[in-house]
């Protein structure tokens, strides 16, 4: 017995020395990784998954030949193996039949998803409760902005300084922004990014696409990935402003050979930083997806449902300095103190058809239909108010308070198709037709008057406004080399807008409005190594006017735009950097006039001549294994030439008098930073089997901005800095039960600061010496503006834990 023990204690750590891991990689045919493959150890009966870089690991695995089957949706390949392996690396090669999250897109960011101008976001931080915009905020170029102040509820988005509603954003390929206001409002669908997959943002130069919105930049979000391995995630947050976010995801996996299911469900609530700011928000995420040999459907539907307390007024610029005023909030403060809830109140809901097959060997076809629905409305306390003007009448009264909905019933249709066609081996293209109807029914409702013995109408406004596009497009890539590659792009948009009925503001409507509008695009691709690429793209855009422009100025004209982008990129393991400069010439640009609508909307103006102009920078370093770093960089130049601003001169009954003009020979485009920087920087304290925790502080810088195009230092606000803090723990409590707490503080350095304003320039036929409105601000006694500021959140934290079952 002792001489067998002896022998094993001999043999045992040979045989131990004797157990492998094989590490090996998936990519498809165009050497792009896939993730999720099932890999099925076949004499083990075990089963791994791809990560996000393609990556496998079989451990421990003894000296032999072994079979493994990779299984990826509708694709199966048996490979043999041997351990140890004698290759460093070891490549598999799928083909791909069913591509349903990339084809959806494929022709968003056709021919430049390498670009120096396009950014590619995977990683999403779904730990943080605030909305998409902030979330992206780290990305090049870009700057956010907050009516609540902390990041939920209504927020904003810009690039290059370019307005929210010059970005077009796409759900799956489908158009988001709102048809009648180009805008896109991230509140009616909250938390959107827990299931997102990727998302793509261009600048400048945007390949052409279904539906309307894209003037220079667009953000491109996939939600139709396909998960082939199932999961239940299950997240909860809380923090500053009684913070409350929680939400379920649950995603089957592949089912048999043939099926795909996901569920979400979520709730956010939130104060806000500014008083009767809260945020009560839900949404609901339903995804099914069929999978049939060379075809394949997809159905989403998306449900949100939003309740927000108004907080568009910004305050009176002297309160951003003042602790006790600050967060001091005027809408509902027509109402004697405790002030109204004036609210927003919006449910909306889509419904998403995907199908694609292959039609033959390098042709396929691709269908999406989209309907949107979304009715609710805006709810306004106002005191002292004329009953003739709501339609309603009194025996002795003429004046009373009341409160008065804003309502808005509205209907999207949408459907794009597209041929998807190599040519030869070297030659590719798309060809697509697309159409969109909207209809929006805009009234206004009396709900309730402190009066008795009243007689009121139904509404006290009520019109209707149509929108019809039928658009077509073409797009053509040919690979010249193996480095240099070309392409076309062009497409058509012919644009309907008929409004009638009658309006608040604008009383009794009738307009109408078309316009014919051609998109065309060149670019071209070098790749100098498998390091260095070098990009150029040229693009000229039309774009017509939406409703309110086409309310507040019969005259007004289509957009135009020339851009021109030039750029490159380096890439290795440890570094990944960019340079882009860019060029952005318009005519008759559309910018805003620094003033805001009776809904909180930003207004605008057509400029003859404008331009921006910059330079873009980027990189990703790794010195060491544990620590990154991720900087980029924005200059730029935003100018009007020749720019004529109209002033309101008011006699003392406050009626305009006369329209005074002023001349400016270049001037800043308004809400435009001409410098933008973000520095991130992340250390990895502890990586193990068990525990991965890391910190990670960021720093965001964004120039003073000017409110309106006069320049005037009067109109603008100032740059500001903010530094923010984040600590993640991922705690592996079994192989398939992982835990993650995470933690992050806002605005460590408590810096008061405001992100975006508005602006309104007068002039008073005799002098005014006081006046007792807070955003009443005077150059002299002729002179004067009014002028709101957006606080946002001194120091505040959130903290959250997730909890995900694979």
């Amino acid at each position: 017995m002792k001489y067998f023990i002896a022998f094993l204690s001999l043999i045992l750590p040979l045989i131990l020395l004797s157990q492998h891991d094989f590490i090996g990689y998936i990519y498809d045919l165009d050497s792009a990784v896939i993730t999720d493959v099932n890999v099925k150890l076949i004499e083990k009966d075990f089963t791994v998954y791809t990560d996000s870089k393609g990556k496998f690991k079989l451990e421990n695995l003894g000296i032999g030949d072994y079979t493994i089957q990779l299984t990826y949706l509708t694709t199966k390949k048996i490979v043999e193996i041997s351990i140890p392996s004698k290759a460093k690396i070891n490549t598999f090669y799928l083909t791909k039949e069913i591509q349903l999250d990339e084809v959806t897109i494929k022709d968003q960011i056709w021919g430049q998803s390498e670009a120096s101008n396009v950014e590619k976001i995977n990683n999403i931080n779904l730990d943080s409760p605030q909305d998409m915009p902030y979330l992206l905020s780290h990305a090049i170029s870009l700057s956010t902005q907050s009516d609540a102040g902390n990041g939920i509820g209504y927020t904003g988005i810009r690039i290059r300084g370019i307005d929210p509603s010059h970005i077009q954003i796409n759900l799956n390929g489908i158009p988001f922004n709102d048809a009648e206001s180009a805008l896109s409002f991230f509140v009616d669908i909250p938390d959107i990014a827990s299931s997102t997959e990727d998302i793509a943002i261009s600048r400048g130069y945007v390949a052409s696409r279904a539906g309307a919105g894209n003037f220079g930049s667009s953000i491109d979000i996939n939600m139709n990935k396909l998960r082939t391995k199932k999961h239940l995630i299950a997240k909860s947050n809380i923090g500053s402003y009684k913070l409350f976010k929680s939400s379920l995801l649950y995603n089957s996996g592949q089912l048999g050979q043939n099926y795909f299911f996901e569920g979400r469900v979520s709730l956010i609530r939130s104060n806000g930083y500014i008083e009767r700011s809260n945020s009560n928000l839900k949404s609901l995420f339903l995804s099914a997806t069929k999978l049939m040999g060379h075809s394949s459907y997809k159905v989403n539907i998306l449900h949100g449902e939003e309740t927000t307390g108004q907080a568009w007024n910004g305050v009176p610029e002297a309160y951003n300095y003042i602790d006790s005023l600050r967060r001091f909030n005027f809408a509902g403060s027509e109402k004697s103190v405790p002030f109204y809830n004036d609210i927003d109140h919006y449910r909306q809901s889509h419904v998403q058809i995907f199908f694609q097959t292959r039609i033959a060997k390098k042709v396929h076809f691709n269908n999406t239909i989209n309907y949107t629905f979304g009715k609710g409305f805006y709810e306004n306390y106002k005191s002292n108010e004329n009953l003739s003007y709501y339609n309603i009448s009194h025996p002795s009264e003429s004046h009373a308070d009341l409160i008065r909905q804003k309502w808005l019933q509205n209907h999207f249709l949408f459907t794009n198709n597209f041929i998807d066609i190599d040519l030869s081996k070297n030659l590719s293209g798309i060809v697509g037709i697309s159409a969109s109807y909207y209809q929006g029914h805009h009234f206004g409702k009396v709900k309730e008057v402190y009066l008795k013995d009243i007689t009121k109408a139904n509404t006290y406004y009520n019109n209707t406004g149509k929108k019809s596009e039928l658009g077509a497009y073409f797009k053509l890539n040919y690979l010249l080399n193996q480095k240099l590659s070309l392409g076309f792009d062009i497409q058509n948009r012919y644009v309907q807008h008929f409004i009638n009925g009658t309006h608040d503001v604008y009383n009794n409507l009738l307009v109408s409005h078309s316009n014919l509008l051609w998109n065309p695009k060149f670019y071209g691709n070098y790749k100098i190594s498998p390091n260095w690429h070098l990009n150029l793209g040229l693009a000229y855009y039309e774009r017509e006017p939406y409703r309110d422009d086409l309310l507040r100025n019969p005259n007004v004209t289509k957009e135009k735009l020339f851009s021109f982008d030039i750029g490159g990129k380096y890439i290795n393991n440890k570094v990944n950097c960019l340079l882009n400069l860019y060029n952005m010439t318009y005519r008759d640009q559309l910018v805003l006039d620094g003033q805001i609508n009776e809904v909180g909307e930003a207004t605008r103006i057509n400029v003859k001549k404008s331009f921006r102009k910059g330079i873009e920078t980027s990189i990703n370093y790794a010195p060491i294994k544990k620590l990154s770093l991720n900087a980029n960089a924005t200059l730029s130049l935003n100018k009007i030439i020749n720019f004529i601003e109209s002033v309101s001169v008011f006699d003392t009954d406050f009626n305009v008098i006369e329209i005074e003009k002023n001349k400016y020979s270049k001037t800043t485009i308004a809400s435009s930073p001409s410098a933008i920087c973000y520095v991130m920087v992340n250390y990895n304290i502890v990586n193990s089997k068990e525990f991965n925790w890391s910190i990670s502080s960021n720093f965001k810088y964004v120039s003073l901005q000017y409110l309106d195009n006069s320049e005037r230092k009067q109109a603008s606000i100032p740059e500001f800095s903010i530094v923010n803090f984040e600590s993640t723990l991922d705690h592996n409590l079994h192989r398939n039960i992982h835990l993650k707490y995470w933690l992050q503080v806002n605005n460590v350095l408590n810096k008061k600061y405001s992100t975006h304003g508005w602006i309104y320039s007068y002039k008073t036929e005799k002098a005014v010496e006081e006046s007792y409105d807070p955003y009443t601000q005077s150059t002299n006694a002729f002179n004067h503006i009014l002028k709101g500021v957006y606080p946002q959140a001194l120091r505040n934290f959130s903290l959250g834990v997730t909890l995900m079952i694979d």
